[in-house]
């Protein structure tokens, strides 16, 4: 009899980890802090480019979403979580799909305040946040119960407003 040897092979791929920073650079390569993604549809991006899942940090800072970042079947192996140094500091990544408004005047009414809305702007709208605060919306006294913001919401049939 002659010897047999068995030979086994065991391959493993690493995941793959991605950075993102609110001051990156989606033409980075994403794979380190200082080359960090901007935005975390980039690092998605990647993420599904890598094939076998991996890891996304978010640096500390505020990240405005122009669209809706949706997670499907293709993104279940991957983990998504604050950068853990800045985490170790008490800071956090926030993903924002709101559109700032500014350039608020007072209407010369007291407390009230009208600004133009955006161009980025859709109606409807749920929630107003000022200075990280939910503000009230406006509505009118004369409220009618079939009038949509009866039931806690408003669209832009039922506002008056400026555009830009």
């Amino acid at each position: 009899m002659y010897p047999v040897f068995l030979v086994v092979l065991v391959f493993t791929a690493s995941a793959a980890t991605f950075y993102v920073s609110p001051h990156g650079d989606d033409t980075r390569s994403g794979t380190s802090r200082a080359s960090a993604f901007a935005t975390p549809a980039r690092a998605q991006q990647a993420l599904g480019s890598a094939g076998n899942g991996g890891t996304v940090y978010l640096a500390a800072g505020s990240y405005s979403l122009g669209t809706t970042l949706a997670f499907g079947a293709a993104d279940s192996n991957s983990r998504w979580a604050t950068d853990p140094q800045d985490e170790a500091r008490g800071q956090q990544a926030v993903l924002s799909g709101g559109v700032p408004i500014e350039s608020w005047r007072s209407t010369g009414t007291k407390g009230h305040m009208a600004a133009a809305l955006p161009p980025a702007f859709s109606a409807p709208f749920t929630q107003l946040w000022v200075m990280g605060d939910r503000a009230i919306r406006a509505r009118s006294p004369n409220i009618q119960p079939q009038d949509t913001y009866a039931r806690g919401y408003s669209t832009a049939s039922v506002l008056t407003y400026e555009k830009s």
